[in-house]
């Protein structure tokens, strides 16, 4: 399957607003969504796995009250991982706003960091 078939409905159609807003959070805008979901690599497949929960989360909005992310920053090369990371937080705040509670399972020290920061600037 192609990773980007994963996005589509069950009318084979795909929101392109939303779901360039979810590659984009986790940093995924240039990886070709034509390619074999299994030749990607662990990084790439793991950031398509994970905007697709986001693009899901996105387009059913109005009935989601709870997101769980397991160590999203995980097998992402050096280069993109601080990116991902601001992005994130970013995308975590907008559903935060939003009454919708994000819960996180990481190892990453500097996500935490960044998380522990907006726990402390949030009523939670």
């Amino acid at each position: 399957m192609k990773s980007g078939d994963a996005f589509k409905d069950e009318r084979g159609e795909v929101d392109q607003e939303a779901m360039d807003y979810a590659l984009w959070c986790v940093n995924a805008e240039n990886i070709d969504l034509e390619h074999i979901h299994a030749k990607l690599s662990g990084g790439q497949r793991q950031k398509i796995d994970l905007a697709l929960q986001i693009y899901r989360s996105n387009i059913a909005r109005e009935y989601i009250r709870l997101i769980v992310i397991d160590e999203p920053t995980n097998n992402f090369d050096r280069e993109s991982v601080a990116l991902t990371r601001k992005r994130l937080v970013m995308f975590i705040t907008e559903c935060l706003k939003q009454g919708i509670t994000v819960m996180i399972a990481t190892h990453d020290e500097k996500l935490q960091d960044s998380l522990l920061e907006l726990s402390k600037s949030r009523e939670i």
